[in-house]
């Protein structure tokens, strides 16, 4: 009984500090050295109060990243956080004020921001840390060629 208590003042502590899916949840208290079924109590406990929640938690997460990742990136981010593929594409679809294409041109002047022309070996780094972030080849190219840059 102690355990369990520790356990969701542990978790407590831990959705004060940031927010959490709960399967980051669960690993956290896990590392902590909880048994399985204390962890399990922490999360429904936390979980009846609201302090758990993974749409919200989707939600939030595309809503502050929709402006600096793609679609692709922000995907992978949330459902390697353990949020089920459903609310992912809920929280993806829900952002209306998304446009890739304008994320992407954010996105290529933050990393090349000269009025000339990038050399071969720029252009490259630049394409290859647009793709780290998710943005398909054919789009980069076409934003390259609409902005005169290749």
């Amino acid at each position: 009984m102690e355990e369990s208590k520790k356990a969701k003042l542990k978790a407590l502590k831990i959705l004060t500090q940031t927010d959490k899916t709960e399967q980051e949840l669960r690993a956290s208290l896990a590392r902590s050295g909880f048994s399985a079924e204390a962890v399990q109590e922490a999360i429904d406990y936390v979980r009846s109060f609201g302090y758990l929640d993974d749409a919200r938690y989707a939600k939030r997460y595309v809503e502050c990243c929709c402006n600096r990742k793609s679609r692709m990136r922000i995907r992978y981010d949330l459902i390697r956080r353990g949020v089920d593929k459903e609310l992912v594409e809920e929280a993806i679809d829900g952002c209306e004020d998304m446009n890739e294409t304008e994320v992407l041109r954010r996105c290529l002047y933050k990393k090349w921001n000269c009025d000339e022309k990038p050399d071969e070996k720029n252009l490259n780094r630049i394409v290859g840390a647009l793709t780290r972030q998710g943005f398909s080849n054919h789009d980069i190219w076409k934003v390259l060629r609409e902005e005169n840059l290749t």
